[in-house]
């Protein structure tokens, strides 16, 4: 049987509670020519773990997407604040986006690790 893979990245991070974390993406074409992510949705969720249905922490543009740019197309950013009311210890993250035709796709998972000082 055929193995299909998905183009979704796998990233761990890992911070210190109360730092700022910020997650950038290159979103590109075959030819690395930035998509142009104008109009887009794109949801950070952070979850206790990876098979939890409701996040404990979500971010989008209203509250740490910026989207656009000439280096990065997707700029997410966790606050100090947010990151302290996590707490210490190991989350699972999806980034999700959705362009203007409704397609939804998982743009990078992985592991959040907060780690105290």
């Amino acid at each position: 049987m055929p193995t299909i893979e998905s183009n979704t990245a796998k990233i761990n991070y890992q911070e210190y509670v109360q730092d700022t974390l910020q997650m950038a993406f290159r979103h590109a074409d075959d030819q690395n020519v930035l998509i142009d992510v104008t109009g887009w949705t794109v949801d950070l969720e952070i979850r206790k773990q990876a098979n939890d249905l409701d996040p404990v922490l979500v971010i989008n543009e209203q509250n740490g997407v910026v989207l656009g740019g000439t280096d990065y197309n997707i700029l997410i950013t966790v606050t100090d604040d947010q990151t302290l009311a996590l707490g210490a210890g190991t989350f699972a993250y999806f980034v999700r986006t959705k362009d203007l035709s409704g397609f939804v796709n998982t743009l990078a998972l992985g592991k959040l690790t907060l780690r105290t000082r």
